[in-house]
């Protein structure tokens, strides 16, 4: 079992994290591999951790581009990679020491494609971790519930995945998708029905960031789902297509018809009724607007 697995790891801007990540690639049991570090045009110290790990190991290999977005850095770690198998881990993410090894013991032995194998969240220390957003099965594995179920029942974080690299002789990330590029990879490889198969060990670690959902963010992936609505259009069938559609407005439908109910019940509490009443009180008496002042600052320690 000695075929070279090429490890593609994108980097922009997470020097923080990025020592982290190669060290659980230098971890690794299976050891013929080769690390693909893809600079996207760094601003931090992303430049000297990689000519650090450099020095360290002959394996590792780095490549510099201008900034043009993950789906770009990964086409480029494509493009260099001499694997007959891939491995893409993102910068801020962890292998366990036995992911290759296992994942590849396991795709030779059922003659498969790609492994897919479980995964955990952590924050700081991978030690502490906690269950995936979604439980994945060998039933997700497939066109249709990829295609249908995406972001409702479950997703597929990419470096749960091991992968055959002939998948990606005529396969490329879109450079303008800067969101929802997982889902359109997944969805285009299942479209060629591809052998896949499901490894229950935990064997990938995904880092959680303490980021809220910021106007800026939500409109960039709002419009990011409206492009990839439009690319894989020219590749899954017609009648698959509208299907899809249907299910995304029925999907937005329902959670606005949940939202307006909730929104209703609040309405009718009597916690509701009693703020309204309080709030007319300290109108009448102007201290409507210094109380707000108040909550604001105490909310915000």
């Amino acid at each position: 079992m000695n075929h070279l697995i090429s490890i593609i790891i994108p980097c922009y801007n997470q020097g923080l994290y990025l020592d982290e990540t190669i060290a659980s690639v230098l971890n690794q049991s299976y050891t013929n591999w080769e690390c693909i570090l893809i600079n996207d045009g760094s601003t931090d110290n992303t430049a000297s951790i990689i000519e650090k790990w450099e020095s360290i190991d002959n394996r590792i290999k780095s490549h510099y581009k201008e900034n043009g977005g993950l789906s770009s850095a990964r086409n480029l770690g494509l493009e260099k990679a001499n694997g007959d198998y891939i491995q893409f881990l993102d910068s801020d993410d962890i292998l366990d020491s036995g992911k290759l090894y296992i994942a590849l013991e396991y795709l030779k032995n059922n003659n498969l494609d790609i492994a897919v194998t479980n995964y955990a969240r952590f924050t700081e220390d991978v030690k502490i971790i906690t269950p995936p957003y979604y439980t994945l099965k060998q039933e997700f594995l497939n066109y249709n519930s990829v295609l249908y179920q995406w972001d409702t029942n479950f997703t597929i974080p990419i470096h749960c995945a091991l992968f055959k690299a002939s998948l990606f002789k005529s396969f490329q990330f879109p450079d303008a998708l800067k969101a929802k590029e997982d889902w359109y990879m997944w969805t285009v490889l299942f479209y060629n029905k591809p052998k896949v198969g499901y490894v229950s060990d935990t064997l990938c670690f995904y880092r959680i960031h303490a980021k809220s959902m910021t106007g800026d963010n939500f409109n960039h992936m709002i419009n990011n789902t409206k492009l990839f609505y439009d690319l894989i259009k020219a590749v899954i069938p017609e009648e698959d297509y509208i299907k899809l559609i249907e299910l995304s407005n029925k999907k937005y439908i329902d959670k606005s018809a949940i939202e307006s109910q909730k929104a209703q019940q609040i309405k009718q509490s009597n916690a509701f009724k009693i703020g309204n009443k309080i709030e007319v009180i300290l109108k009448k008496i102007g201290l409507n607007k210094l109380s707000q002042k108040i909550i604001k600052k105490y909310s915000e320690k």
